[in-house]
């Protein structure tokens, strides 16, 4: 497992085939259960399960895909424990931040933190404390890396177009948008996109 923004060179003597899953586990924080995680994981796997899992991909039946997503989910909860993120799952939060989570997908990242204190019914000081003391990070960097989450996914999805994308998110421009994108991912939305197109599993 190679966690978001880390790169990793292949090499093979012989032959190599690869096949790539783009894995998206949202917690409670909507946030990704690997997000932060600065190594790479390796689970030993039998030839005999390589063979299977390469029949699964190139199969048509429905059943199938549902033996590949059984497989996938099974080295996600391995990859956890050697990651050292269980104690993400079960992280509790206080109403006031849980209400936060469940606004700030629907809202652009434009919207200044006033307006949803607002909505909330507090003030925005007792917002932002509560939420950095909860979280560890400020309110500002948690919009970013939720939207950096959703730019991902629906570039893997192919769907909309690069500028439509930052529309979306609510950059100010697709110019800012790909150069935030690139800093945080090590390349560009395009790059992205023409790396990770189809690999989405819902």
């Amino acid at each position: 497992m190679i966690p978001n923004g880390l790169s990793y060179d292949y090499f093979c003597e012989d032959r190599l085939e690869k096949a790539y899953f783009h894995i998206n586990v949202l917690l409670q924080d909507r946030l990704e259960l690997f997000y932060g995680c600065r190594d790479y994981y390796e689970l030993p796997v039998g030839a005999a399960a390589v063979e299977q899992m390469k029949r699964w991909i190139v199969s048509d039946r429905p059943e199938d895909f549902f033996h590949i997503q059984g497989e996938i989910y099974h080295a996600v909860a391995a990859f956890m424990k050697m990651a050292g993120v269980e104690e993400k799952v079960e992280r509790n939060y206080s109403e006031m931040v849980s209400r936060l989570f469940g606004l700030l997908p629907q809202l652009k990242v434009s919207v200044p933190v006033r307006e949803m204190a607002r909505s909330l019914n507090v003030s925005e000081s007792t917002l932002a404390k509560r939420f950095r003391k909860e979280t560890g990070m400020s309110i500002g960097d948690y919009r970013q890396q939720l939207a950096m989450s959703r730019a991902r996914q629906l570039l893997a999805l192919g769907k909309l177009s690069v500028g439509e994308i930052a529309e979306e998110l609510g950059y100010c421009d697709q110019f800012y948008f790909c150069r935030y994108f690139k800093e945080h991912q090590g390349m560009t939305p395009s790059a992205y996109r023409q790396r990770y197109a189809g690999t989405y599993l819902h």
